[in-house]
């Protein structure tokens, strides 16, 4: 019996991308979630962050992944999410100023939507990370 799991990654402006993992780790608001073959069906919302998936043939790799809502059901991983980005892809001077101009609207503290500000430095600083690392 295989111990692999089908994961399906569907992000806005992309192809999909599918392949036979053996876990997916992503984070939601009570944190790190992972994902392998028998895992209960489940909906869950998901927080930006660095997700780290192992693949059949036990390498890992680490990609960015924006707010999203993954589903599980019949070792199957449908994984939607606002946007997704290889390291390769991160263009870290962007992310760096992505991530000081939520700051500075942060600090504002007037006529801010704070959650959008918030849900920017998340991204900013999860792509910096991925990107450095």
């Amino acid at each position: 019996m295989s111990n692999t799991i089908k994961l399906n990654i569907i992000a806005p402006g992309r192809s999909p991308i599918t392949e036979e993992i053996i876990s997916l780790i992503t984070e939601n608001s009570s944190g790190q979630i992972e994902f392998m073959r028998g895992h209960a069906p489940i909906i869950s919302s998901t927080i930006p962050t660095i997700s780290r998936i192992k693949t059949a043939d036990g390498a890992e790799k680490k990609i960015f992944t924006a707010t999203g809502i993954v589903r599980v059901k019949d070792n199957i991983i449908d994984f939607c999410v606002d946007s997704m980005n290889y390291k390769e892809e991160i263009d870290l001077r962007r992310a760096e100023e992505s991530k000081e101009r939520a700051e500075k609207r942060l600090k504002q503290k007037e006529n801010i939507d704070i959650l959008r500000a918030e849900k920017s430095l998340a991204r900013a600083i999860a792509r910096i990370t991925l990107a450095q690392g």
